[in-house]
């Protein structure tokens, strides 16, 4: 049976066979309809409009038909997915505790679920359900348009909004769609062809940004509301024709028109074999869009474009997936821009597939070869990637409950951080090399430190360090920019929860030390990882998506690839002429450390290596780093990091694992800590500005949580100006992110 995290049995249970329930069990009766939020009322109405009988199996099949399968990706950026919110608000109204009588859990599930059989109850409420989400539903479909405005970053009295408000997309879908027309999922039209989700239409409108007076050429009808949202925003004086190849679709498509008679005059919609050869008759268009799948570049459309600011929006189908592609042409320059990517509908025509049957089949096999390929990424974390790292992705990604799940990536990201930083640290201590900027975040990390500290040690470390071998390596790695998609997508969800908008253009990839600044402010954000602030839909999203993004990093890390972690335990043993040392080691590549036995040529006692824990290149002791494994952040997790313990009274070394200690290292550790912290004494300039000083008591008080408020901020703006260290108010923000910046990077500024 299907399975709902923290839900038990309906208050409904199944109607026997042959057999009414009883009037005490009808809870849709005893309940009351109107007690109900929009919520129980969704999926009352979709049970209403569905065929008896009904269990969970089923409605979460129904629900599932219209969402990716978890091993795929459609798009990611600003994508809202409000089926488990629904579900789970729904379900609990109608739900109670208990178990039901008389039958075994034979398979071990904690709970079973049982949803409204189509009952008698049901039937007689069913009236007054209809008429209850009626009500209820200008409510609902606002609320969905608000939801879209924030995550897309749309003002709410932009064209675009004014035409969401004003075309219902209830009226572009098929009757029997019902509920679902207020839900950002696509639903089927006819056979073969859905209407996209409401993300995917407004990803392309804002990608093609259609302005008043354009031509719009649409190629793939679907359920026509992207056609009328482009007619809306084209105005009176714009035009749009939409091709699409299937009759009962063009014919669909006019009837949902026929409710917009204004927006009609503008709109041709016509039938045509093949849509991927446009409508030269018609050209030249300001903008192309291909509203479907294609194998091929549609090359020769782009003499329909218009010349000085045409825009051509195609979906390149590939893989398991189609990537969404923008070209602009501005006379003779043709750019070309990779946005996203989505699972479409094909198009068949002479750039598109030859017929529905090659599709589906190349569709099945991509599937084939992606369940194929994913278990082999998953392997190599499991086998390669450092086992700080590994742990800390597999403890995440073994989580099922959502907020668990979210501290859990968040977490590893700190191991992440930590992991890059540790390295910096060990190079300094070896180089001797201080910096005064740089100490400040060593001597915070010492004793009371931030994550923000370590982002600082990671960010001047490696611009210190960057002329060593290791240095270098993670200089490399710090500035190298990701541009694969969950990368994309998983910033762009950093930067609308960070600052409430996308500013940067992300053509060429994200870096890696840009990525981890943002993560960290929304870390801040979300009170220490816990995702207060967010419903359990959203943290499930960004959960997802940055543990996508973390899989990325860690297989593409030269840090992760090229070293590896391993610990030098102290049974030295020469051989030969006393100049071939062999010792043993165990490696901390993947989850399950491994013993290996290791040789090198030595000339004298001087050469042999202290037991401890390293990163090591080509099997050779490169860089010590056991002081840094254990410098007391208290628990990040569960069996993160192992060193070198004392060894008991006649006995072997002993581990310890990183969560099982108290959050300060033993005495050995602490002495080496402390030497270390002395190379890099903080130097205080020999007269100190009191207004200044002032200042920054205050501000590093305010940044003890991660985060300044607008509170905080308030503050800050009156009594800077009252110290005279800027002008006026205006001038506050600036400086203090300026000062924020330097002494704890990451920290999350409310706005």
């Amino acid at each position: 049976m299907a399975r709902l995290p923290n839900l038990q049995l309906l208050n409904l249970p199944r109607a026997p066979e042959g057999g009414e329930m009883a009037g005490e069990q009808r809870g849709v009766e005893a309940r009351g309809i109107d007690a109900l939020t929009p919520y129980a009322l969704f999926l009352l109405e979709a049970l209403r409009r569905s065929e008896a009988p009904l269990e969970v199996d089923w409605l979460l099949s129904r629900l599932r038909s219209f969402f990716p399968p978890e091993d795929q990706t459609y798009v990611g950026e600003g994508e809202l997915n409000p089926l488990g919110e629904i579900v789970s608000l729904g379900l609990a109204e109608l739900l109670v505790e208990g178990e039901e009588e008389g039958e075994e859990d034979d398979d071990d599930e904690e709970h079973r679920l049982y949803l409204l059989w189509r009952t008698e109850a049901l039937e007689e409420a069913a009236d007054e359900i209809a008429a209850r989400w009626a009500s209820l539903r200008p409510a609902v479909r606002a609320g969905l348009v608000c939801a879209m405005l924030a995550i897309f970053g749309i003002d709410s009295e932009a064209p675009l909004a004014e035409a969401l408000r004003a075309l219902d997309r209830r009226d572009f879908l098929p009757e029997e769609a019902g509920p679902w027309a207020d839900v950002d999922m696509p639903f089927p039209i006819c056979e073969g062809m859905t209407e996209s989700a409401l993300h995917a239409v407004l990803m392309t409108i804002q990608a093609v940004e259609p302005k008043p007076g354009e031509h719009v050429l649409v190629c793939g009808a679907k359920g026509g509301y992207l056609a009328a949202l482009c007619a809306h925003l084209v105005g009176a004086k714009g035009r749009v024709v939409c091709l699409d190849w299937q009759e009962p679709v063009r014919a669909h498509v006019e009837r949902a028109f026929s409710r917009y008679p204004r927006l009609a005059e503008r709109v041709e919609v016509r039938l045509q074999g093949d849509v991927t050869l446009g409508a030269p008759e018609d050209a030249p268009f300001q903008i192309v869009i291909f509203n479907g799948s294609i194998p091929k570049i549609p090359y020769p459309i782009l003499q329909q474009v218009d010349d000085d600011a045409g825009r051509l929006l195609f979906f390149l189908h590939s893989g398991h997936s189609s990537t969404c592609y923008l070209v602009r042409k501005n006379r003779e320059i043709v750019e070309e821009e990779k946005l996203s990517e989505f699972c479409f509908t094909g198009i068949p025509g002479a750039y598109g597939f030859d017929c529905m049957v090659d599709l589906q089949r190349q569709y099945a096999e991509s599937q084939r070869n992606s369940r194929r390929d994913r278990p082999s990424a998953l392997r190599k974390i499991k086998t390669q990637v450092p086992y700080p790292l590994a742990k800390a992705y597999m403890a995440a990604f073994n989580t099922s409950e959502v907020m668990e799940r979210h501290t859990r990536v968040l977490k590893a990201y700190e191991a992440l951080i930590k992991y890059l930083a540790f390295p910096c640290l060990s190079a300094l201590e070896r180089e001797r090399r201080t910096d005064p900027r740089l100490a400040e975040y060593v001597q915070a990390i010492g004793y009371k430190p931030s994550l923000g500290h370590w982002l600082g040690i990671l960010r001047d470390g490696t611009r210190l360090l960057g002329d060593t071998e290791v240095g270098a390596v993670v200089a490399e790695d710090h500035r190298r920019r990701f541009a694969q998609s969950s990368v994309v997508n998983a910033y762009r969800m950093l930067e609308l929860q960070t600052t409430g908008a996308q500013k940067e253009n992300l053509r060429r990839g994200v870096p890696l030390g840009n990525f981890l600044q943002k993560l960290v402010a929304y870390r801040n954000k979300s009170g220490e990882g816990h995702g207060a602030v967010a419903s359990s839909s959203t943290l499930q999203k960004n959960a997802r998506l940055l543990l996508e993004a973390l899989q990325v990093f860690l297989l593409g890390l030269r840090l992760c690839s090229e070293y590896v972690l391993v610990h030098l335990d102290g049974k030295l043993e020469m051989k030969s002429q006393g100049r071939l040392l062999s010792f043993n080691v165990r490696t901390f590549r993947g989850c399950e450390p491994e013993r290996e036995t290791w040789e090198r040529d030595v000339t004298s006692s001087e050469q042999l290596p202290r037991p401890g824990v390293y990163l090591s290149r080509d099997r050779c002791e490169s860089l010590p780093l056991s002081p840094w494994l254990v410098f007391g952040e208290g628990n990040n997790g569960t069996d993160l990091y192992l060193y070198n313990g004392r060894p008991s009274k006649g006995g072997d070394v002993v581990y310890i694992t990183y969560h099982n200690t108290d959050s300060y290292p033993p005495k050995w550790e602490r002495d080496r800590i402390d030497e270390f912290l002395s190379l890099h004494p903080v130097v205080q300039p020999a007269e100190v500005d009191p207004r200044e000083f002032a200042f920054r008591t205050l501000l590093e008080a305010f940044l003890s949580d991660g985060k300044l408020s607008k509170e905080e901020m308030a503050v800050l703006e009156q009594k800077l100006p009252a110290l005279g260290l800027v002008k006026g108010p205006e001038e506050v923000p600036d400086y203090v992110r300026g000062v924020v910046e330097e002494i704890n990077p990451g920290v999350y500024i409310e706005t």
